[in-house]
C-alpha cells in the first residue's frame, strides 16, 4: 500500500516547499482557501483506532476531520533517534490506513516542523479544534508542545488534549497516583464510531506534493527481524499472550531463550500506541477471570502499572534524560574508556550473554528485561562507563523504546537514581542462570556453537587442549574478556557503598538543618538538595490554563 508523504523543508517563510510541484499537482501561488471549518486529529504515539479519545471527541463534534501525523526532522537530530522506530511508525500507519480504506479516510503523514505543518494546513483550511493525546516524551517534544499551545492561541485554535494511560501531567508527587492509575484502567474504553466520520472534502494533493522517502532514507523498509507491525497483529499477539504465553510467563520471561514464549511482546504495540495500556489491562482483566493461571495475570498487570509507574516519574522528573536522579552519583569517579564502549556495543566484551544480547537488540530491537538490566550493569559497573555513555545507544536500538520508561529503568539499575536498590549483576552467574543451556548464547554468538553449556558461561576456564578441541581459540575467534570481573564486581560494589553511605550523611545533616524553625525548606528546589530529596527542576505543568 502506497504511502502519501507532504514533505516541505524549514525556511525563514513557513511553508515554502522543498520541491516544485509534479507536473500534474494543482498548484497556485495563492491557494483558495475553504471558509467551512475542520477539526484536526493530531496522532502522537496513539497509532491506533481504538480506545482513542481525541479521535472519538472530533468525530462527536460533526466538523470534518484531518488525521495527521507528523514526522518531525528536529527529532532525528536527537540522540536517541533509529530510522527504525520511524520505520516502525510508518508501516502502523500503513497499517492503520489500510483500516481506513473502507470509512475512505486516510492519515496524512507529514515531515516537517509542527508549526510549520498547521501553519500550511491554515493556507487553504480553517481549524475549529485540534484534538490529541498528551505525550510523556524527551525535552524536546515538551518544549514542542509549548511552541504548539501559543501557535494555537494566536491562531485562535482551541487544543484539547487527553490523558493517556493513566499518566498525569503536573502532579507535584506520585501520591495516590496509583489508586488514580486503577481508575483509568477501569474506565469504558473511548471507542471511536468510525461510521460517522466525515472526511476531508479534498483530498491531500490539493494542498502538497508526494514523496515516499524521509530525508533519503527509505522508512518504507522493515527488517524481517523485527516484530510485525500495526493494530491487526498487534491484537493477535494480545490474543497469544493471554491463551498461551501467560501459562509459563513467571518462570521463564527471566530467560531469554524462553522468553519469546512466554513474554507478551506487546513493548513495541503499547510505546507507539498500536495499543493502549487499557486495552491490555481489560483484556487481562477479563480473561483471569476464570483463568488457573490468575496468579500469571496478576503479576503481568503489576509490571504493566510499573510500566506507567515509570512514565509517570519521568513526566515529573523528566531532568532524568539528562542527569543522575541522584546527585551524590556525580562524584564516582568513571573515567570514559572508548574502547570498552565500542566492545559493548559490539558484543565483543568476551562474555557470552552480555554479547549475545547485544547482538540480538541490534538485529531484533528486542530483548527481554533481564538481559536489559544485565547489559546496563555490565556497562556500568563492571566497564564503570557512566550512564550517560550507554543510554541513548540503547534508545536507538529498542524497537520498543518508550523515553519514560528508558531513563528511568537505566538510571536504576546503573544506580544513578537510588544507591539503595542497585544491583551490580554478575553476567557469569547470571548466564548461568537464565541461559543454563546456552541456547541463547549460541543462537546469538555462533562462534561458540562447539562450546558445551558446561564451560560457555566461564570461558577465562578454557584451557589450551579445550580450546583446540572445540574448535575456538580465545582471544582469536572470539575475544577474551575485556576486564577481570574479579577486581570489577568489588571495586563497583565498594565505590557504591561509600557513596550511600555519604548519601545518607547527606541525608541526616538535611533532617538537622530542617528541625530549626527559623529556615523555610518547602519547597527544596535547592540544587544541593535535589538528588536527595528528587526536587522538580524541571517539572512538567499542565500546558492549558
Amino acid at each position: 500500500m502506497y504511502l502519501t508523504f507532504i514533505h516541505w523543508t524549514i525556511t525563514k517563510t513557513l511553508g515554502n516547499c522543498m520541491e516544485q510541484p509534479k507536473e500534474n499537482a494543482d498548484s497556485t501561488d495563492t491557494p483558495v482557501k475553504d471558509t467551512s471549518m475542520i477539526n484536526v486529529v493530531w496522532f502522537k504515539r496513539d497509532l491506533r483506532l481504538e480506545d482513542h479519545a481525541p479521535l472519538k471527541a472530533a468525530i462527536e463534534v460533526g466538523l470534518p476531520v484531518l488525521l495527521v501525523y507528523v514526522f518531525e526532522p528536529s527529532l532525528q537530530q536527537s540522540p536517541d533517534w533509529n530510522i527504525r522506530h520511524w520505520q516502525f511508525v510508518y508501516q502502523s500507519i500503513e497499517d492503520l490506513n489500510f483500516e481506513l480504506e473502507d470509512y475512505q479516510v486516510k492519515l496524512h503523514c507529514f515531515h516537517a516542523e509542527v508549526p510549520d505543518v498547521f501553519e500550511y494546513i491554515l493556507k487553504t483550511h480553517q481549524i475549529d479544534k485540534v484534538f490529541s493525546h498528551q505525550e510523556t516524551g524527551i525535552r524536546l517534544t515538551y518544549d514542542r508542545d509549548r511552541q504548539m499551545q501559543q501557535f494555537f492561541e494566536q491562531k485562535d485554535i482551541e487544543w484539547q488534549e487527553f490523558e493517556q494511560n493513566g499518566i498525569q501531567r503536573g502532579r507535584k508527587n506520585r501520591r495516590g497516583w496509583a489508586q488514580d492509575w486503577q481508575i483509568f484502567m477501569k474506565e469504558p474504553l473511548a471507542t471511536p464510531n468510525l461510521a460517522q466520520l466525515k472526511a476531508m472534502p479534498y483530498e491531500v494533493t490539493d494542498f502538497a506534493f508526494l514523496f515516499d522517502y524521509v530525508t533519503g532514507q527509505k522508512i518504507h523498509l522493515y527488517s524481517k527481524n523485527y516484530q510485525p507491525v500495526g493494530m491487526r497483529s498487534a491484537q493477535k499477539y494480545l490474543k497469544a499472550f493471554g491463551k498461551k504465553c501467560i501459562v509459563q510467563y513467571t518462570t521463564q520471561h527471566k530467560q531469554p531463550a524462553l522468553s519469546n514464549q512466554s513474554n507478551s511482546h506487546l513493548s513495541p504495540y503499547l510505546a507507539w500506541g498500536n495499543l493502549s495500556v487499557r486495552q491490555v489491562y481489560q483484556h487481562c482483566q477479563q480473561l483471569m477471570i476464570d483463568s488457573p493461571h490468575r496468579a500469571n495475570f496478576e503479576t503481568y498487570l503489576h509490571h504493566l502499572r510499573m510500566h506507567c509507574q515509570c512514565i509517570q516519574k519521568f513526566e515529573m522528573e523528566d531532568y532524568l534524560e539528562f542527569e543522575a536522579g541522584n546527585e551524590a552519583y556525580l562524584q564516582l569517579e568513571q573515567n570514559h574508556k572508548n574502547d570498552l564502549l565500542e566492545a559493548w556495543k559490539n558484543g565483543q566484551t568476551g562474555f557470552p550473554l552480555v554479547d549475545a544480547s547485544m547482538r540480538c537488540i541490534r538485529q531484533t530491537g528486542y530483548l527481554n528485561f533481564q538481559m536489559r538490566s544485565l547489559i546496563v550493569s555490565f556497562l556500568t559497573h563492571h566497564l564503570w562507563q557512566s550512564w550517560h555513555t550507554g543510554v541513548h545507544y540503547l534508545g536507538q536500538q529498542f524497537l520498543d523504546y518508550e523515553p519514560g520508561v528508558h531513563f528511568v529503568r537505566f538510571q536504576a539499575q546503573a544506580g544513578a537514581v537510588d544507591t539503595h536498590k542497585v544491583k551490580i549483576l554478575n553476567p557469569i552467574k547470571v548466564s548461568k542462570k537464565c541461559d543454563p543451556k546456552a541456547q541463547f548464547i549460541k543462537k546469538w554468538v555462533p562462534e561458540l556453537k562447539n562450546i558445551p553449556a558446561g564451560l560457555i558461561h566461564d570461558l577465562s576456564k578454557m584451557t589450551t587442549i579445550e580450546q583446540i578441541f572445540y574448535k575456538c581459540t580465545i582471544g582469536q575467534d572470539y575475544p577474551a574478556p575485556i576486564i577481570n570481573i574479579n577486581a570489577t564486581h568489588p571495586h563497583a560494589k565498594a565505590a557504591l557503598e561509600a557513596l550511600k553511605k555519604n548519601e545518607e550523611k547527606m541525608i541526616h545533616s538535611i533532617e538537622l538543618v530542617k528541625e530549626q524553625p527559623s529556615v523555610d525548606y518547602s519547597p527544596l528546589k535547592d540544587s544541593t538538595n535535589k538528588a536527595v530529596i528528587f526536587s522538580d527542576k524541571h517539572q512538567r505543568l499542565t500546558i492549558h490554563n
